[in-house]
This record gives C-alpha cells, sequence and structure tokens, in this order.
C-alpha cells in the first residue's frame, strides 16, 4: 500500500513539475493527499476550495 502511494506521488510530482526542492515537500505531499482524498467526491472539494477564500464584506 505505501509502495503504491509513493509511486503515485512520483507519477504526480514528474507529471507536473520538473524537480520538487525539498523544503516545498511537505506541501506537495499535502497537495496530493488532499486530492487522493477527494478524489471520489470532486463535489467536495470545489466546497473547500470556496471556504479557502474569504468572504467579502455584506454591504448595508
Amino acid at each position: 500500500m505505501i509502495e503504491a502511494f509513493r509511486g503515485n506521488v512520483k507519477r504526480a510530482i514528474a507529471g507536473t513539475n520538473v524537480w520538487v526542492l525539498p523544503k516545498h515537500l511537505q506541501t506537495y505531499l499535502w497537495e496530493f493527499e488532499f486530492r487522493q482524498n477527494l478524489r471520489t467526491q470532486p463535489h467536495l472539494m470545489f466546497e473547500f476550495l470556496m471556504q479557502a477564500f474569504p468572504r467579502p464584506a455584506r454591504l448595508a
């Protein structure tokens, strides 16, 4: 299971990036984990992304 995850991470990174700096590796892993956890529920990914942005203040 770990070997499959590692292989998928390597393919995903190699498919989008030429290289990854070690100081940014954790961020890439978090993004990959987020995508993997929500791959069967794409509507949730959109909702999470929308919640990440602040809402504008309402004008009265």
